[in-house]
């Protein structure tokens, strides 16, 4: 490897980027789960009585601002729901990680 022109590394790893990207986010940290379905759970509760009370009495409507606390909860779940990840979806990082050796050709022997 150190006798590789400068242009060809640059190649090399720039293919082994996107294996590399599906590798790093194959694991997922379990304390921002919990913080996002805390979220999604807390704001989608809200949202729902506000959309419910908006359906029942269109007046409701009329208070200031509220159209935009459904939009803005509206925006909280949806992102924290993007935080929750797939329960039934199965990560093989060993074969992510292969496909990235495939691409750069070296691997530490801490790996």
């Amino acid at each position: 490897h150190f006798n590789e022109l400068e242009h060809e590394l640059q190649m090399r790893l720039n293919r082994g980027y996107k294996p590399a990207s599906k590798y790093m986010n194959s694991f997922i940290s379990p304390l921002l789960t919990v913080v996002a379905k805390n979220i999604a759970f807390f704001s989608g509760s809200v949202l729902a009585v506000l959309i419910t009370l908006a359906v029942y009495d269109e007046d409701v409507l009329t208070v200031q601002h509220i159209l935009t606390a459904i939009t803005i909860l509206g925006i909280v779940v949806t992102i924290s729901r993007s935080f929750i990840p797939d329960e039934h979806m199965v990560w093989n990082p060993e074969q992510l990680l292969q496909c990235v050796l495939a691409h750069i050709h070296y691997m530490p022997d801490h790996w």
